[in-house]
């Protein structure tokens, strides 16, 4: 695990998920009084958690909480269990962004609305600040590159209903930068007084945003400049007025979360024309990045967290495909990181030899695939047979022999064996993939196969069975193919519940395949009923919305009901249209469907 960061109420560390194939983030707790905090924390948690499950738009607001665990290394330990992001706010800002009035009317209501559900649900957060907005990569990949979620609840509280005044005397920890006035005084005094920890959370909020829009900002502006300062505020005039609002001293003439959503809702329409989505996170992120690593690249731990960021990075420009350069410059630069890590821990323990070939293995694998994205198919398979030369004989090239079998030992190797095997299924997955894009589907299949032999999760199983329909409705076994499709839906329904991407996708390729068999009223319901799901997972504007729409599109031509069909074409052309713009091949393609069937 490497460290993320470091408060109050606990140490938050980075940890990869074997099971699910994601990071987390592990926040623990070890002292008595800790304990009794990760118990107020995990039920405010739990709380955000059934807010996050009340509506599929809601987990956009805040991080998933997995729950509470023993901790495998310390005795007497606890952690916390979330989802891990791409960055924090304030890691942005360190590396110099500077957010536009447009952007901040793109971001704010988001972050507004996500308070105002707390405080609809009786939780205060009470350490607002930018180490706890976290950025996520967004996967709907709409308009915004990433999602602004709160996250630490540890010295958060919960109210009784309809209280708006909370006991001084349980202030258990705060951040000065950022704390409300009131907070600061009361702090100071014996005596027990009461506040309201909703409005002291809307006046840090504010110094938040005078911090995204000049970071060397925060109370010493407040003081020597006020916030009547024409000059420095003369690009941000759609939000002056809410500013002043939130940062009033006087708690009676501060706005709350919900006046301060309803001022956003009562302008949506002037507003709506001027936001605009941020577009350079990513630019200050990989900047900030490479700056950390200039100021010391010496130790294992911070070699290996830069090593990991830089893939986490190469995972972000992999998928645009303006940015294979990009892509291509982090996994270089991991590899040369890997070798200085090498160099560091060249006497190193069983642990850490193991660890640099499963970093190793990571490249050879990422490097495969940024080969076969890009057309170089024998590059990328010569990467791919070295990285499964290294998974099956991982206990030679990791330098791991047991010596005593141990319960250390065993539990060591059966830990790295599962690793290893993750790893061989990821080289067999992308192998199959090659052959699928040189139309060798025999050889497709065999790998896909092989893969679905040493599958240690069930969503890479689902993956597998995915693909190997694909493949045999290629080859036109299509009775094989429906039950591959099945077992992957099956899987995933267990996984993931019905309101679910990755669902839906299972349920789209089995519409797909059922309009192949010419069965089209039941290729109708699995198409509807997936693009029902997209709808509410992505929202309206998404490609995968679109290409439910065209296969609606396709289905209805085959019914001979072509009105029917020219309105899903056009629906589809809409969304691509933004989503693409006008010279893309997939918007060409919806064009010409339109145009096939206001002909027909």
């Amino acid at each position: 695990m490497e460290k993320l960061g470091e408060g109050g109420s606990g140490t938050v560390n980075k940890a990869y998920d074997t099971i699910k194939n994601v990071f987390l983030a592990i926040k623990s707790y070890k002292k008595q009084t800790d304990l009794e905090q990760l118990i107020l924390e995990d039920d405010l948690l739990q709380k955000v958690e059934e807010i996050r499950k009340n509506e599929p738009k809601y987990k956009e607001y805040f991080l998933k909480y997995y729950g509470t665990f023993k901790s495998p290394k310390e005795q007497d330990a606890l952690e916390l269990m979330m989802e891990n992001g791409c960055a924090t706010l304030n890691d942005i800002l360190e590396a110099g962004k500077v957010y536009t009035c447009s952007e901040l009317l793109y971001v704010l209501p988001k972050l507004i609305k996500a308070f105002t559900l707390l405080e609809q649900n009786g939780i205060a957060n009470r350490d607002v600040k930018p180490q706890n907005i976290i950025l996520v990569e967004n996967p709907a990949k709409d308009s915004s590159k990433y999602l602004y979620k709160i996250s630490d609840f540890g010295v958060g509280c919960k109210m009784p209903k309809g209280e708006l005044n909370l006991n001084s005397n349980s202030l258990v920890g705060f951040s000065m930068e950022y704390a409300a006035p009131e907070v600061i005084e009361i702090s100071r005094r014996a005596n027990n007084l009461k506040y309201n920890p909703y409005l002291a959370d809307v006046y840090s909020l504010g110094l938040v945003i005078l911090k995204m829009i000049n970071r060397k900002w925060g109370k010493r502006y407040l003081k020597e400049q006020q916030l009547t300062d024409k000059e420095a505020f003369k690009n941000y005039q759609e939000i002056l007025e809410i500013l002043e609002g939130m940062l009033q001293t006087d708690v009676e003439k501060r706005l709350s979360f919900k006046k301060v959503l309803d001022f956003y809702k009562s302008n949506e329409v002037n507003f709506k024309s001027k936001r605009a989505a941020p577009k350079n996170e990513v630019d200050f992120y990989q900047k900030w990045q490479l700056e950390k690593e200039k100021s010391n690249e010496s130790t294992k731990e911070v070699l290996d967290k830069l090593f990991h960021d830089h893939l986490n990075l190469y995972l972000a420009f992999k998928s645009q495909v303006t940015r294979p350069t990009e892509a291509r410059f982090h996994l270089d630069r991991a590899w040369e990181i890997q070798e200085k890590l090498r160099a560091v821990m060249k006497n190193g323990t069983a642990v850490e030899n193991l660890h640099l070939l499963e970093n190793e293995v990571f490249c050879l694998n990422y490097l495969a695939e940024w080969f076969m994205i890009n057309g170089n198919f024998s590059e990328a398979k010569e990467n791919l047979r070295k990285s499964l030369s290294k998974c099956k004989n991982w206990e030679t090239e990791g330098h791991f022999f047991k010596q005593n079998q141990s319960t250390y030992e065993n539990l060591l190797h059966e830990v790295y064996g599962k690793i290893f095997k993750r790893l061989e299924c990821t080289s067999m997955t992308i192998f199959g993939n090659i052959c699928l894009n040189e139309g060798n589907l025999p050889e497709s299949k065999e790998f896909f196969l092989k893969s679905l032999d040493i599958c240690v999760n069930s969503s890479e199983e689902a993956d597998a069975y995915t693909s190997l329909g694909n493949i045999n409705a290629g080859m036109g076994n299509r009775i094989e193919a429906e039950d591959f499709y099945l077992k992957s839906l099956q899987i995933r329904l267990n996984l993931f519940g019905e309101n679910n991407a990755e669902f839906a996708t299972s349920l789209n390729n089995l519409g797909i395949l059922y309009h192949n068999m010419w069965h089209l009223k039941r290729a109708n319901r699995f198409f509807r009923k997936s693009l029902n799901i997209r709808q509410k997972f992505f929202r309206e504007n998404h490609s995968d919305v679109a290409d439910s729409l065209e296969n609606l599109s396709l289905l209805y031509e085959s019914f001979g009901k072509m009105k029917i069909a020219f309105e899903f074409a056009q629906k589809a052309h809409k969304i691509i249209l933004s989503f693409f713009g006008s010279d893309h091949p997939k918007t060409s393609k919806f064009f010409n469907q339109m145009a096939k069937l206001a002909n027909i």
